[in-house]
């Protein structure tokens, strides 16, 4: 999923970047010699699907385009959560204004769902008849577009629903998703998520949730600092180089962004088990020199937690400019 810096900064969706080769990149940025660093490959747009094989690991842009067909709306008509069609699966990973999905079909035939914006999401209610309930959305437009998922393969896709739904407050959330399997009706998949707010919460995510990844800062002043990401879990870990980062203030009504734009690059770095990346900024050309208080650098990093699935998370250090 590689959204990092659509998360941290402004919710833009990571592109693929040049063809220079990894050496070439470590020898223009300054990498220490224990980072390796990567390209990033190409990530669904915004409302863009795009298909990978379900069955093993996948090689890299070996994914099969799902083909597409006009076709009736989808009947919305909900299937029991226990009476799932066995072999197709939903998952989801959500934060406040949009989630990467994908649907796996693990059936022996080819299924049909409806494009990128065909879905809802429900919020749970203890008290409400059921304890899901529908959100309430703007108008959006609907496509008569079906899009085949053969055999043995995942559609994944990435959507962005501030227009939709707004930026989703705390609490437990389901996406739901119509698929058309071959019977008489279409049936709903549900996949749940969690979106976390508060002191501990960046966009919808807990920070620090990922053990073994930290963040630290030195040589702070109102102009800038220097940060090391470290290493110490098992896993590969994937982050932006140096810019790609969000400073928040600390006020009365708790966390907030410092205000600031910047050119996004859409460079990457590969983090090995044992190894950490290093870098010193200068944030005056964005926000200029910051007041005294109490801040803290916000990191976004993904880890593949399973063949072709990336999960984000994200690690912060506090810091006093005095």
């Amino acid at each position: 999923m590689k959204k990092l810096i659509a998360m941290l900064m402004a919710v833009t969706i990571l592109s693929s970047c040049g063809a220079a080769a990894p050496e070439d990149i470590a020898a223009a940025h300054g990498f220490p010699e224990s980072v390796a660093v990567a390209t990033v490959p190409k990530e669904p747009e915004q409302n863009e699907t795009v298909s990978t094989s379900a069955a093993g690991q996948p090689e890299q842009g070996s994914g099969t385009e799902p083909s597409a067909s006009e076709s009736e709306t989808p009947l919305e008509i909900y299937t029991p959560e226990d009476e799932d069609p066995e072999g197709l699966n939903l998952e989801v990973e959500a934060w406040r204004t949009g989630a990467t999905y994908r649907i796996i079909n693990g059936t022996e035939n080819d299924v049909t769902i409806g494009d990128i914006n065909d879905y809802s999401v429900e919020v749970f209610d203890s008290e409400a008849d059921g304890g899901w309930v529908a959100l309430e959305s703007a108008d959006r437009p609907v496509s008569l577009i079906l899009i085949t998922v053969p055999a043995g393969e995942v559609s994944k896709c990435t959507v962005g629903w501030s227009d939709v739904y707004g930026e989703l407050p705390e609490g437990r959330y389901r996406l739901v998703k119509t698929v058309n399997a071959g019977g008489e009706e279409p049936v709903c998949l549900y996949a749940e998520f969690q979106i976390s707010v508060g002191d501990n919460a960046f966009n919808g995510m807990l920070i620090n949730a990922f053990d073994g990844v930290d963040l630290e800062v030195s040589d702070i002043s109102p102009a800038g600092l220097k940060y090391l990401l470290k290493n110490s879990s098992d896993c590969v870990i994937e982050s932006g180089i140096e810019y790609d980062f969000t400073v928040q203030s600390k006020g009365e009504n708790g966390w907030e962004n410092v205000s600031g734009e910047w050119a996004v690059n859409s460079e990457a770095v590969l983090i090995e088990p044992g190894k950490s990346f290093d870098a010193e900024i200068d944030w005056t050309g964005f926000f200029g020199e910051l007041p005294a208080g109490t801040y803290r650098l916000i990191k976004g990093f993904s880890v593949e937690t399973e063949p072709g699935w990336y999960e984000n998370f994200c690690t912060a250090a506090e810091f006093e400019i005095k």
